[in-house]
């Protein structure tokens, strides 16, 4: 699923498969600024 993920599939295929599993996605803010990613700062809530 990954190599076709990767290699097969158009941004909108990419975006309809988002869009059917994620109910909600909050990035939270930095206490201190920076700009650097940190995945803990993300939360995402699956549909059921």
């Amino acid at each position: 699923m990954r190599e076709a993920w990767e290699s097969e599939w158009s941004i909108p295929q990419k975006r309809a498969i988002i869009a059917a599993l994620v109910d909600t996605l909050v990035i939270l803010p930095l206490p201190n600024g920076g700009a650097r990613f940190r995945p803990e700062r993300v939360q995402i809530t699956f549909k059921a």
